[in-house]
């Protein structure tokens, strides 16, 4: 049996270990070195992911084989994360910490949240994220926090989003929780990243330690794949091609469909309608330690505040110190765009300028420190828009690629809201599929 794989992420690697030694199996990347977004870039002694890409487990099998590859290299990390908001920093997350918040604004969403609570509706009952958000936290919490900063990260307005994805990736603390810390200073780690394993060197140490595994003449980097033809089960690459019993392939789907798969037919009516956020990554190293108003210790600061360019940022030097040369620290941050928004030009200097000027202003980077590297990283797709036409696309476009071999998976291919462990087990059941 033949199988080939489009795409050298998590869930392409991890496909192909377990099929490496059942069957012939091919995996091509286009780019120059594995990962797809699970990589690690390094300038001035520095070093950045694309944003954060902190380890969550759930799954025993999968937690012991990321040990067992990346062994005392494994950091194990508790979350301490802040929102900025009304001047003070929260402890995230927001729902649960209101006694941090300026009196007034406390009480107000205090009561509006009880208020909410007594009128609550079933979920089922609720058409969209934005009627979630009201029913389950009521308009001041909303206000405050949970409205402006998810159209800030995902680009569009919580009225065009379901509840599809929510998942655990959304905190709910119970009425008890919510009074109990409005009263008392105490802060509270919940939520699915509480905790998080992180390589000492970076996301790309867990990849390249998955790809030291693959056989000899599997991998195919610098290997962008031209078309994908479905009906002789045949792919064509620069220099070649491949005729495959399976396809696993985990591009995202929308570009897939629309310009790998050679006549997609009516799925490319079909892919057309999936829609994702962009995302610019603009990383900054600097000498020193942070800014005043960042806690110390602390591991990410979310932004509601639409003035702020970002809507987040991490330090990488915290989690690791192994990141950022010795006594100069770093951040990441992310700035929204809608799916396809971008801007256009590749010099991201102006960029750059605006979000040094905003972490100078909101006390994260001292403003004497001396800027000593940045580096814009561009990611497109970002954060999958789960709307309504999006359910109804892929409950069309993977079974009927499926009925020709065609097996997607992986946070883009399957075209979700996914983590890294998530990405992992993807390519075993997708492996498992071929066999």
């Amino acid at each position: 049996m033949r199988v080939a794989i489009i795409g050298a992420g998590l869930t392409g690697l991890s496909a192909a270990l377990k099929l490496q030694d059942k069957c012939q199996v091919r995996l091509f990347e286009s780019a120059s070195k594995c990962g797809g977004l699970s990589k690690t870039e390094s300038r001035d002694g520095f070093h950045f992911d694309y944003t954060g890409h902190f380890l969550h487990f759930n799954d025993s099998e999968v937690k012991a084989k990321v040990n067992s590859l990346l062994g005392e290299r494994l950091l194990e990390v508790t979350r301490k994360s802040y929102i900025d908001s009304s001047g003070s920093m929260v402890p995230y997350p927001f729902q649960p910490h209101l006694y941090y918040l300026p009196e007034k604004t406390r009480r107000t969403c205090l009561l509006e949240f009880l208020q909410a609570v007594k009128e609550s509706k079933p979920d089922e009952t609720l058409e969209s994220f934005y009627d979630w958000i009201l029913s389950r936290f009521g308009e001041g919490i909303a206000r405050e926090f949970m409205l402006p900063y998810n159209e800030k990260l995902w680009g569009v307005h919580p009225s065009e989003m379901n509840t599809e994805w929510m998942g655990r990736f959304v905190p709910r603390p119970s009425t008890e929780e919510v009074l109990a810390r409005t009263l008392s200073p105490s802060s509270m780690a919940t939520g699915y990243n509480a905790s998080f394993h992180y390589p000492k060197g970076g996301i790309r140490e867990l990849t390249e330690m998955l790809a030291s595994r693959l056989n000899e003449g599997v991998l195919y980097l610098n290997t962008p794949i031209k078309k994908v033809d479905s009906k002789a089960r045949r792919l064509t690459y620069e220099g070649g091609d491949f005729e495959y019993d399976y396809l696993i392939q985990s591009l995202p789907l929308k570009e897939f469909v629309l310009d790998v798969l050679k006549d997609p037919g009516e799925l490319k009516h079909e892919a057309e309608k999936l829609r994702a956020s962009s995302l610019l990554n603009v990383n900054i190293g600097w000498e020193g330690g942070m800014g005043s108003r960042v806690p110390e210790g602390t591991h990410w600061i979310y932004f509601p505040d639409k003035k702020i360019s970002f809507y987040r940022v991490g330090f990488p030097s915290t989690v690791s110190s192994s990141l950022a040369p010795e006594g100069a620290s770093s951040c990441y941050t992310e700035i929204s765009y809608p799916s396809g928004g971008l801007p256009e030009s590749k010099d991201f200097s102006r960029i750059e300028e605006k979000v040094i000027e905003d972490l100078i202003f909101t006390g994260i980077i001292p403003e004497e420190s001396q800027i000593l590297t940045r580096m814009t990283l561009p990611i497109d797709p970002a954060y999958v828009i789960y709307d309504d036409k999006r359910r109804e696309a892929l409950e069309k476009i993977i079974p009927e690629l499926e009925t020709k071999g065609i097996l997607c998976g992986g946070r883009y291919g399957a075209w979700e809201y996914s983590t890294m462990e998530e990405a992992i087990l993807w390519g075993e059941r997708l492996a498992e599929k071929c066999l």
